[in-house]
């Protein structure tokens, strides 16, 4: 799928409000921002952490003892963590799930599931479907998409038309990640806004990964001293969840 520069996108996006970050363990950190384009305004709930002090993993949540992204984390013993991918009516995932080495879904080809977030001991990387292969030394994988970003720029074709609330895992390509809930917006706007330069303060994203959307989508972080939380509206079948190593 080809890229688009940002001078070709429909909008420039502008961050108008940074919170403090709230410091989490190893090293990681949240914040709270507030960005503006020409034509809509949105906030953006982050996540920052890298692989080398943290580790990312795949929390299943089976229908038959389902709870909520802050109660999965906590059980867990999580610090932070958000919504994963996408599920169909009967809550089977749709697409490649490994969870602590245990294959709970096979691959599937779909124009939707374009990714996948392969994540072994101590690194965690975002490849295409076509590229992905099974390794023993992979421990969670989890399969998405549509790409927003690679190489720093914004992915062409993104829908235009849907405005929904969006979860996007996001790499610098040098060991840093974020984990990211979007207030709505559509995918083209998202794009553009994760390859806009005046987002995030401290970090610019290379690549980026759409997770589900709309009313799966939610976030926590364990902040002190009262938690972060965005509450997902229905029943999700997995989480990403952040441990400190």
């Amino acid at each position: 799928m080809p890229l688009v520069s940002i001078a070709d996108t429909l909008a420039n996006w502008q961050g108008v409000f940074f919170s403090q970050p709230a410091s989490l363990p190893a090293g990681a950190y949240f914040q709270k921002i507030q960005a503006r384009s020409s034509d809509a305004q949105v906030q953006l709930y982050a996540v920052f952490f890298n692989e080398k002090k943290c580790y990312l993993r795949i929390l299943d949540n089976p229908p038959s003892a389902a709870v909520d992204l802050a109660s999965a984390l906590r059980r867990a013993g999580d610090f932070a963590g958000v919504n994963g991918s996408y599920f169909h009516e009967n809550f089977e995932p749709l697409g490649l799930v490994i969870s602590n080495r245990q294959l709970l879904h096979s691959l599937e080809k779909a124009q939707l599931l374009s990714g996948i977030l392969e994540i072994r001991e101590h690194s965690i990387r975002l490849v295409r479907t076509n590229e992905f292969r099974f390794s023993k030394q992979i421990v969670n994988a989890l399969q998405a998409g549509p790409f927003l970003l690679e190489n720093g720029k914004m992915i062409r074709g993104l829908n235009k038309l849907r405005v929904a609330r969006r979860t996007v895992v996001a790499s610098d390509g040098k060991g840093n990640w974020a984990l990211i809930s979007m207030s709505p917006l559509t995918l083209a706007q998202a794009g553009e806004l994760l390859a806009s330069p005046d987002i995030f303060p401290k970090w610019r994203p290379l690549h980026a990964l759409n997770l589900d959307g709309g009313s799966s989508s939610s976030f926590w972080a364990n902040t002190k001293p009262t938690p972060v939380s965005i509450r997902e509206f229905g029943t999700v079948r997995n989480f990403l969840g952040i441990h400190s190593f």
